[in-house]
């Protein structure tokens, strides 16, 4: 317990709030971050980081800072620079997104740090904005983020984004997708480019819940879809992903 009570007390010395026990929320943050390694001291100077980087942090509720401090430390483990972020700002977006797509905000920020395997190649804003689109995309359709993930991955190397368009482009009758765009947007959109194979089913004139089964096969097995009740939900939806950063914004906002 020795590094524990010495994390605590290094917490209180560089925040000068020497009147407040950091223990709860020290525990909680290494807790949250255990399965990444996270430790004590690592939970300690993510506290630290945002009280001495966000002016703001210190009008957060103990939950909220513990839960940023959550994100940071995670963050950290994973590789992704968080110096030039405000991770508060984060989990605002992220409870504005949850309370967007009607769920619980520790759910999606859990679901946010899984994606990061994925994600962590943006920069931290950007895995945000690209997760808040995958977040509101996978609720319209019904299924999950790393589903959508899933299927964009299988645009990323220029074979197989050939492969996957000239199959569906020759199903769907006409040059509705583009190689290029579809492997541009699967590596820096992938919430587009699952939302561009929508659209171009729309663009055939054709609707889901009309296609027979073998054209609802051909179509699920072009697209990388193996699951055909996976396939029903990303096909069946219209994913409106452009309405999504308009919706989160003004729920931050609100907050």
């Amino acid at each position: 317990f020795m590094a524990f009570d010495q994390s605590v007390t290094d917490l209180a010395r560089s925040t000068t709030q020497f009147d407040r026990d950091f223990s709860t929320e020290i525990e909680g943050i290494q807790r949250a971050g255990a399965d990444l390694g996270v430790t004590y001291d690592e939970a300690a100077v993510a506290l630290s980081d945002l009280f001495a980087s966000s002016k703001g942090f210190n009008t957060l509720s103990v939950l909220q800072q513990k839960s940023a401090a959550a994100l940071a430390a995670q963050f950290a483990k994973l590789g992704v620079d968080t110096r030039s972020f405000q991770t508060a700002t984060a989990t605002t977006r992220l409870t504005a997104l949850a309370r967007v797509i009607g769920r619980e905000a520790s759910p999606v920020v859990e679901e946010f740090t899984q994606s990061m395997s994925t994600l962590a190649r943006y920069t931290l804003p950007e895995a945000t904005a690209n997760f808040e689109k995958l977040s509101y995309a996978a609720a319209q359709a019904g299924t999950d983020v790393s589903t959508l993930l899933s299927i964009a991955k299988g645009f990323e190397t220029f074979d197989s984004a050939a492969d996957k368009v000239a199959n569906l482009n020759a199903i769907l009758g006409g040059p509705f997708l583009n190689t290029i765009d579809m492997m541009n947007l699967a590596w820096d959109d992938p919430a587009a480019a699952v939302a561009a194979m929508t659209d171009a089913l729309e663009q055939s004139e054709k609707s889901w819940d009309t296609l027979g089964p073998a054209m609802k096969a051909a179509i699920a097995e072009a697209a990388g879809i193996s699951d055909m009740d996976v396939a029903a939900k990303v096909f069946g939806s219209k994913m409106s992903i452009d309405a999504a950063r308009a919706a989160i914004d003004a729920e931050a906002n609100s907050m």
